[in-house]
């Protein structure tokens, strides 16, 4: 009973307190009537944002015309073929092979180009396209000669050919891209031995793309590899066939 009596006495000051708790809160009524006089915040629909694809938003790389000298200098120990493309001191992006072609990505890492390759009877045509995969152009390789001599042909999105080389020797040292009519468009020339540094530098008035000039150096560095490798093989008296990718 005692235990009864403490328990009890407990309660009442809880259930009044509780009681009166309730007492001052206002009744549902009230309530409407207290927020009817409230005026809803105006929503502002929010500000349109360019898509990524629109070409607003690709302006910056739907044209990357070759304006002035660039280096493209190779990546050692990688496991994939990689170039670093520099202007001056700057960095303007980096060209890295993959499973079926390269891709060029600019200074912001934004893929700004790709190449794709398919065999062709005594060569290989590069289809190169741009940031939202519109075509820029093609690019070429054929056989030249039977120790590595090899030459490019460069179209523009309409298949029009736009430039050409000459034939290229295995390891040779430098060559030129010509117009059709024989007008120089760009020069190419290795600037170390034994590192793997190439400039290419554009002719005045010359309109090429970055990326197809530079796919051109990217892929007769191609060509070389497979040379090296033909004749290693031909050392040892064990001649492989032709790869499958021209990396």
């Amino acid at each position: 009973m005692k235990r009864l009596a403490i328990g009890c006495s407990l309660l009442v000051p809880l259930t009044q307190t509780g009681l009166l708790s309730a007492q001052e809160l206002p009744s549902l009524r009230e309530f409407k009537e207290a927020l009817s006089g409230i005026e809803a915040p105006a929503v502002r629909p929010a500000a349109a944002q360019a898509p990524e694809n629109t070409p607003e938003a690709e302006s910056s790389c739907a044209a990357m015309p070759l304006s002035g000298p660039i280096r493209l200098e190779g990546r050692a120990f990688t496991w994939a073929v990689t170039y670093d493309v520099k202007s001056g001191d700057d960095a303007q992006g980096v060209i890295k092979g993959g499973s079926d072609g390269y891709s060029y990505t600019d200074a912001r890492g934004t893929v700004v180009g790709k190449s794709q390759e398919k065999n062709m009877a005594e060569g290989t045509a590069v289809t190169v396209t741009g940031c939202s995969g519109e075509r820029i152009g093609e690019i070429i390789r054929s056989d030249a000669g039977w120790d590595g001599e090899r030459s490019f042909e460069v179209k523009d999105a309409s298949g029009k050919t736009v430039a050409k080389t000459g034939e290229i020797g295995y390891l040779q040292g430098g060559f030129t891209l010509d117009s059709p009519s024989g007008t120089p468009v760009a020069a190419y020339k290795s600037e170390h031995w034994f590192l793997d540094r190439w400039s290419i530098t554009p002719a005045p008035g010359s309109s090429v793309d970055a990326r197809l000039a530079a796919m051109v150096l990217v892929y007769n560095h191609s060509a070389d590899r497979r040379e090296s490798t033909r004749r290693r093989h031909e050392r040892i008296g064990d001649r492989p066939e032709r790869p499958e990718r021209d990396r």
